[in-house]
């Protein structure tokens, strides 16, 4: 994503797992470059930290469980993501992300909230009073430095971490099964007991389903 294309689609294109030299590699010149030509983190080194607010606070929430790595591929997904939909990108970027990270067996999601973060990342290293710097992801191959007040960063992180139609989908298809699982319940609780006790008994359990309550199924294996 910092580098340029080319070297994204390697990523893209799972040719990290089918040829890692010639991935590492890239990589390492490329860092080594930036180190080279910015050895006081003066300016250009600052963007390597791209995912790393993020990614820290995910760490500290986490209890440094979750490594470091996988925090930062959550971290970039949600920048990915906020910097789209609050306008910050040239062009539509936050799904090619998203998409190469999980193609590459990284998260993208976490459980923790926008409040937690939020609350997490204000103590990050990048802090300087009142201000944050932030890496914005502004296309593939350009990303930049941006300074925002700390008191943005709820904000910020929401907009990362918002739902999208997949999210609502899940959400929706949970909501629609609650009722089915209210209903089932107590026969499935009344099964097992009956189970239980059958196999307490030194018995070969066998389901009757009128005695629980439930009709058309099939006898215990």
């Amino acid at each position: 994503i910092l580098c340029d294309e080319s070297l994204f689609s390697l990523f893209e294109s799972g040719r990290l797992e089918t040829e890692p030299t010639e991935v590492i590699a890239r990589c390492v010149a490329y860092k080594a470059g930036v180190v080279e030509r910015d050895e006081k983190e003066q300016h250009e080194r600052k963007l390597l930290n791209l995912g790393h607010t993020v990614g820290h606070a995910v760490e500290k929430c986490s209890g440094y469980a979750i490594p470091h790595g996988h925090a930062v591929a959550i971290g970039l997904a949600v920048m990915a993501r906020a910097a789209e939909k609050l306008g910050w990108t040239e062009e539509p970027i936050a799904n090619r992300i998203i998409a190469c990270l999980e193609k590459n067996e990284l998260p993208t999601r976490t459980a923790y909230s926008a409040e937690e973060l939020a609350h997490a990342a204000s103590a990050d290293k990048k802090r300087a009073g009142s201000d944050i710097t932030l890496v914005i992801p502004r296309k593939i191959g350009i990303c930049e430095l941006q300074k925002v007040p700390v008191a943005k960063l709820l904000s910020i992180i929401s907009a990362g971490l918002a739902w999208d139609t997949a999210d609502l989908l899940q959400a929706a298809m949970v909501i629609i099964n609650v009722p089915v699982i209210v209903i089932l319940f107590k026969p499935a609780k009344n099964a097992l007991k009956d189970y239980q006790a059958q196999r307490k008994a030194g018995k070969n359990p066998v389901y009757v389903a009128e005695k629980n309550g439930v009709t058309g199924t099939q006898a215990w294996n």
